[in-house]
């Protein structure tokens, strides 16, 4: 778990944010270039924040921008998913839309 809050504008959304993943040495990994690998997610309440990419982007794998919905504190967690299981997983984020 990340010590880090999201901020998210209620009715608006984030500018662009990279997904990067660390290694135990806190080393950052750069996004897998294996078209095998995509990026997941998970948001505890969906009712208060939505995630979007770029679908004319394909280059814009690891790119996101999250989109407030209703105000409140939620959660998100990402994960790099490869034959049908996680191969890194980031910690949950508290997500603060406002």
């Amino acid at each position: 778990m990340s010590t880090d809050t999201l901020k998210v504008p209620l009715g608006a959304s984030t500018d662009h944010m990279d997904v990067k993943f660390y290694d135990a040495s806190r080393n950052v990994i750069e996004p897998p270039t294996d078209k095998a690998k995509k990026l997941s997610w998970s948001i505890a309440d969906t009712s208060m924040v939505e995630l979007w990419r770029h679908a004319d982007e394909p280059d814009a794998e690891f790119e996101i921008h999250l989109r407030g919905k209703k105000a409140g504190m939620t959660t998100i967690e990402f994960f790099i998913v490869h034959e049908g299981h996680n191969d890194f997983r980031s910690g949950t984020f508290k997500v603060l839309v406002q």
